[in-house]
């Protein structure tokens, strides 16, 4: 089992409906028309949609999905799935269509943290950015990438790379370790990591734009529209992104960035331990280096792994 690609990501807001605002004039994001439950959901390519906000009472990801080559590839995720002791649900055809795709079937990982697998994207139709931009950077690597906080690393690890077939890239020891894996040319599609004392979810969803200056101006964007920033602009040494870390209406981190490095050939790819979670800026906006102090310290004494 392999997926081809991170094909779109769901979450649950109380403010859900802020979204119709910031998606296009903040971030650039295309509305979709809106599904029967209301959700707002937003375009970054020619494909129905990459990210969906649903109402809820409370801020979560409610789901990941991760594109299949077909309904065969599917069957055998299941099993292999099964076989791990998940139980897998097949979705009904009013929620295929919501998310565009002509199969669904969806999971908990051992963590709790909910997946779906998914194949047949529906007819791709033109994107029309919400404002001027030149569009975002999605093609044969996904809608970006997402970085999950999880319990127990090792497992988590030995899940998502035994069991769902991603391949390792690299990792980044700093206050804490984060692992990165790939399922395409990009460079990751999936970090894991574990901070101790938070529960499992989704750190933050990237996406990824086409030059400097536009995340720049959506940077500026984010403190016109307040909208709070996490960390300030940065290069991370690893997949040399260029980006800054916001937060959204969803309980996630939106990583707008640029630059991205690719991995083209596995068999020449050369992984690499980082020491560094950026190789400059990324500085903590609202304030949670005395967090990172204490996890750091934390590790240093093999305690809060939990």
């Amino acid at each position: 089992m392999k997926p081809l690609e991170l094909a779109y990501v769901g979450f649950e807001s109380p403010e859900y409906l802020r979204w119709r605002e910031i998606g296009p004039a903040v971030f650039g994001f295309e509305l979709a028309p809106n599904t029967v439950d209301g959700a707002v959901r937003l375009r970054l390519d020619q494909r129905e949609f990459r990210l969906a906000v649903h109402a809820g009472s409370q801020d979560r990801v409610r789901y990941m999905g991760w594109l299949m080559p077909d309904s065969d590839a599917i069957d055998c995720a299941v099993i292999e799935l099964r076989r791990a002791g998940l139980v897998v649900t097949e979705h009904d055809p009013a929620t295929c269509r919501a998310r565009a795709m002509c199969r669904v079937v969806a999971f908990n990982d051992p963590f709790g943290l909910p997946h779906e697998l998914c194949c047949g994207p529906d007819a791709e139709r033109p994107f029309t950015p919400g404002r001027e931009i030149g569009g975002f950077i999605t093609g044969d690597g996904g809608a970006g990438h997402c970085a999950l906080n999880v319990p127990e690393l090792q497992a988590a690890d030995d899940f998502f790379s035994k069991v769902m077939g991603f391949v390792p890239s690299d990792i980044i020891d700093d206050f804490t370790e984060i692992r990165f894996f790939h399922c395409n040319p990009r460079h990751h599609s999936l970090g894991l990591a574990h901070i101790p004392k938070k529960s499992a979810g989704m750190h933050h969803f990237m996406v990824e734009v086409k030059t400097e200056d536009e995340v720049g101006m959506t940077y500026d964007l984010c403190r016109k529209y307040d909208i709070p920033i996490v960390t300030t602009i940065g290069r991370h040494p690893n997949d040399r992104m260029f980006s800054f870390y916001c937060k959204v209406p969803g309980g996630f981190e939106l990583e707008y960035g640029c630059g991205g490095m690719r991995i083209e050939d596995d068999a020449t790819w050369e992984q690499k331990r980082f020491d560094r979670i950026s190789t400059w800026g990324h500085k903590d906006a609202m304030m949670p280096t005395l967090l990172k102090k204490v996890v750091k310290t934390m590790r240093r004494h093999g305690i809060g792994e939990m």
